[in-house]
C-alpha cells in the first residue's frame, strides 16, 4: 500500500500505521500515551531530581550516585564541523 507524505501539515492515520507504527518495538508500561496518529501529547515529565539551593548550580548525577557540576562548555562542540560544512555547501554551490 503506497502511501504519500503530506508536503506540509500533520499525517493521516494511514501514514502513521504505514510509515511509523510498525518500527515503534515493543509496549511499555512506563509510557503513559504512546504515539498514536492525531494525539498531541508532549514528553511526559520525568519524576527524580530534586530542588536545591541556587549556590549549589546545576548538578548531575552519575550512575553511582554522585553529584557532579553540569558545566557549559566555553566552546560549542559543533562549531568547528559546521563551519567545515557551511564552507563545502558554499563551495559546491558555486559550481552550479
Amino acid at each position: 500500500m503506497a502511501v504519500a507524505l503530506p508536503a506540509i501539515g500533520k499525517i493521516s492515520p494511514e501514514v502513521f500505521a504505514h510509515h511509523i507504527l510498525p518500527f515503534l518495538g515493543a509496549k511499555n508500561a512506563a509510557v503513559r500515551v504512546g504515539p498514536q496518529s492525531g494525539v498531541d501529547e508532549g514528553i511526559a515529565a520525568r519524576v527524580g531530581g530534586e530542588t536545591l539551593p541556587a549556590g549549589r548550580g546545576v548538578t548531575a548525577t552519575g550512575p553511582k550516585g554522585r553529584d557532579r557540576p553540569l558545566v557549559r562548555p566555553r566552546v560549542d562542540p559543533f562549531g568547528a564541523a559546521f563551519g567545515r560544512a557551511a564552507a563545502e555547501s558554499a563551495e559546491a554551490s558555486k559550481g552550479m
